[in-house]
């Protein structure tokens, strides 16, 4: 219908020099993979376009759909941290991990 069901992106991660990966959709959306299709396309982007070493993503340690999409993605948990003024979970995939994840064997 071309009505926006939410937003994908590659961000720069505040007070760091890193870059994030961020997701968000309407509720109607949740559940049906468009988190993880959109922010793995972010991801291919990143690295293959804008050939960044390491993309970083968190969110809050309760929001579990959104931790869930990370794992899904290959990405690994750093441990807790803050941004945004919260106590977040922070996960990182590198450049190389992706690739392995996403060369077919």
């Amino acid at each position: 219908t071309g009505a926006l069901i939410g937003q994908a992106g590659l961000f720069p991660l505040e007070e760091t020099d890193e870059v994030e990966v961020a997701y968000l959709l309407d509720e109607p959306y949740w559940g049906q993979g468009l988190a993880t299709e959109a922010a793995r396309a972010c991801l291919h982007f990143g690295f293959e376009q804008l050939h960044l070493p390491r993309i970083v993503a968190v969110a809050v340690p309760t929001n579990r759909a959104s931790t869930r999409v990370m794992e899904k993605l290959g990405m690994e948990y750093q441990g807790l941290a803050q941004h945004y003024g919260l106590g977040v979970a922070r996960y990182a995939i590198t450049r190389e991990s992706f690739a392995a994840l996403t060369t077919d064997h």
